[in-house]
């Protein structure tokens, strides 16, 4: 959406253009109303205006003096002018800016329209600028190390998507890994680092690892490395030379390490210690075997550093065949706890319920109440709520209406089945109070505006002055009441100062200047107007 200010010391001719864009232009606007030079100025201190349509001639500061003030504020704002007059100073002097044209009032409301309509496409045409694209192109292929870090560590941890998304986003991180084909996985990690070691030489020290590794591996893989945050490395290799019987593929890694390590101690004087499974994997079996080469990296012996350590297919088989085929596919989801604890601080509760879902659904099915991992499970769940819980306060709130103590004791359940189903009434409990609170907070903020358009129709009434009273952003006020009173914010206006003004016409003698002012009008040549088109009848007529 853009922002277009109408400026025109006439309010009527205001009300007229901001009626047509706002009903009849069929333009991504946000209109806003000032009835001189003065009131757009202040509105443009409080917010960016994308388009200003002003008359070029008003009392005190004309529209030229105007645009000057424009530019300081809001260099980018584009300017259309209006004048029911052609006088060729103020034409002249409009039309040296690109940045400003100049039309009658005069002009068919088509075109005036037609005009706005090629401003908003110029504004767009802006934002797509070879030079701004450039920038961008250069931001992405810096921050590029960093977003294929991020994608590779979701992999490792189970957060995987399809094969062809996976294949989609290698592409467009420039990762040259084919999906379809088996990789080999090494971790590496640095052998008795100095404890007070500063963070900036430790990364000098992992960007050296990662451009001495990639002379050494790009010869005969394609690659990407990983670092994580503990400061281990984790190396994903897909062989160039597919033809390499197995047996040699392993003597030539364990070679291109041993280069590495030399390279390393040479040039950095540390040492470097990697693991590795001898055998190949699919993209399916990554997390599994990143478990594996994890712990064996952080229970590598201190004694042997600078050392290669292969983990042969015993190895797996032991870490996995006493492993529950239910709990392993439930704790596979549970490494996107973070991502269940974000849809339900942004509620997001479709996503939630989805994720719990995969975390939990196989959990119901284990006999033993005991099991560590289902334990494990249940408890990093009841965390993420219990934290939202405290940090929103809702403890009396839920104690109402569910037992809160279960919570921290899975023992009070009398199943796996009944611990996951009170996980899931919890959150939904969690869900319903947050949403009823912001139900009451959305009525309590458009009931503050009504109370405070009711007291002040003589004032300004504009859309910046209202979200100012609720401490909101004005398009925002003006989307939140209409989806509240299915009503339009002017149109609520409009029948407020008709109605005061229709009852101070019957049941009062003052004057119709006097009313004008009182309902928010500056003359009665304008009050008078608006209200003949409201009612159909002159304010005299209408009084009897």
């Amino acid at each position: 959406m853009y922002r277009l200010l109408i400026v025109d010391d006439e309010i009527d001719v205001a009300e007229y253009f901001r009626r047509i864009f706002e009903v009849k232009a069929n333009l991504p606007l946000e209109v806003y109303t000032s009835y001189n030079a003065t009131q757009a100025l202040e509105c443009l201190n409080r917010t960016r205006i994308d388009i200003i349509l002003s008359d070029i001639k008003m009392p005190k500061i004309n529209g030229l003096q105007m645009y000057e003030e424009i530019k300081k504020r809001w260099p980018k704002c584009k300017v259309i002018f209006l004048s029911g007059v052609l006088e060729f100073d103020y034409v002249y002097e409009s039309i040296q800016n690109r940045d400003v044209r100049y039309l009658t009032k005069l002009e068919p409301t088509s075109k005036i329209i037609s005009t706005v309509r090629e401003v908003i496409e110029e504004i767009e045409q802006n934002y797509k600028e070879i030079d701004e694209m450039k920038k961008v192109q250069k931001q992405i292929r810096e921050a590029l190390p960093l977003l294929q870090n991020n994608y590779i560590e979701s992999l490792l941890y189970g957060i995987c998507d399809s094969y062809s998304e996976v294949e989609k986003r290698f592409k467009e991180l420039e990762i040259p890994i084919e999906v379809n084909k088996t990789i080999i996985m090494v971790g590496g990690i640095f052998d008795d680092l100095p404890t007070d070691i500063s963070l900036s030489q430790l990364d000098k020290n992992i960007y050296s690892l990662k451009t001495i590794s990639d002379k050494y591996f790009s010869k005969y893989y394609n690659n990407v490395h990983y670092i994580s945050e503990q400061k281990y490395s984790i190396w994903l290799l897909q062989q160039k030379d597919i033809s390499l019987p197995i047996k040699n593929q392993q003597v030539k890694l364990n070679g291109l390490l041993e280069y590495i390590q030399g390279t390393i101690r040479k040039n950095l004087n540390i040492t470097i210690t990697f693991v590795y499974e001898t055998s190949q994997i699919a993209l399916n079996d990554i997390p599994r075997c990143y478990s594996n080469i994890k712990r064996r990296l952080g229970y590598r012996s201190r004694k042997l550093n600078e050392s290669i350590i292969t983990l042969a297919e015993y190895d797996k088989k032991e870490s996995t065949s006493s492993y529950n085929e239910n709990i392993e596919k439930c704790s596979k989801e549970l490494n996107r706890i973070n991502e269940l604890e974000g849809y339900l601080e942004l509620g997001q509760q479709d996503n939630f319920f989805l994720l719990l879902a995969k975390m939990t659904d196989r959990v119901v099915y284990i006999d033993d109440f005991y099991n560590t991992n289902a334990l494990e499970i249940y408890y990093r769940i009841s965390c993420v709520l219990l934290k939202y819980i405290n940090e929103w306060k809702m403890n009396d709130d839920l104690e109402s209406l569910i037992n809160l103590s279960k919570l921290t004791n899975v023992h009070e359940h009398d199943s796996w089945h009944e611990a996951i189903e009170y996980l899931k009434n919890l959150s939904q409990l969690i869900f319903d109070s947050h949403f009823k609170n912001e139900y009451i907070w959305s009525d309590n903020a458009i009931a503050i505006v009504q109370k405070y358009i009711l007291e002040n129709l003589n004032k300004d009434l504009s859309l910046i002055i209202l979200a100012e009273q609720v401490n909101l952003n004005p398009s925002y006020l003006s989307r939140l009441f209409k989806s509240h009173t299915q009503n339009n914010l002017y149109d609520y206006i409009l029948d407020m100062r008709m109605l005061k003004a229709k009852d101070m016409l019957l049941k009062t003698g003052e004057k119709i200047q006097d009313i004008a002012i009182a309902v928010g009008y500056e003359s009665a040549p304008s009050f008078t107007r608006v209200f003949r088109k409201y009612t159909g009848k002159t304010p005299t007529v209408y009084r009897g």
